[in-house]
């Protein structure tokens, strides 16, 4: 049988937040047909369907849209090379965009910014393990945070 689970909102960021991200390292890149997932550190998934790009102090570097796309050059954009090459170095600062629930992660020189772009579908879940406990976290659509009913938050 299918459990169910069911999330309520919060109106701000977990506190377990900066516990589990800041100091890791992004250590996977996954996608399918639609999905992207992001592994970070040895225990945190970032998923999303939707909208990531990745801002240096000179602009954007790659965005999901990218993945693919020749842009007249000889090769197709390559994205999970451009995230290796990018995104170096451990997390150093954890930041979800009050009005929207954009989450971005700072990477030394360049950010990973998950964007919400709908005001009913959920942006990004990010999964976790602290302390022996699994915690969960939504970007939700029109820019609210939901975590799993009993979940702390």
């Amino acid at each position: 049988m299918e459990r169910i689970v069911e999330f309520v909102p919060i109106s701000t960021p977990p506190s377990w937040l900066d516990r589990v991200l800041p100091g890791s390292d992004l250590s996977s890149v996954e996608h399918s047909e639609r999905t992207w997932s992001f592994g970070i550190g040895a225990h945190c998934r970032i998923s999303t369907e939707g909208l990531w790009r990745v801002v240096a102090s000179d602009g954007i570097k790659v965005a999901s849209e990218d993945h693919g796309q020749m842009f007249g050059g000889a090769e197709p954009t390559d994205a999970l090379d451009i995230l290796a090459r990018t995104l170096t170095g451990p997390i150093w600062r954890v930041k979800v965009e009050s009005l929207t629930a954009d989450l971005r992660l700072d990477f030394g020189e360049a950010a990973l910014e998950f964007v919400s772009t709908s005001s009913g579908y959920e942006a990004w879940r990010l999964t976790t393990r602290l302390d022996g406990e699994d915690l969960e976290l939504i970007g939700m659509g029109g820019g609210k945070l939901a975590v799993p009913r009993g979940q702390r938050a």
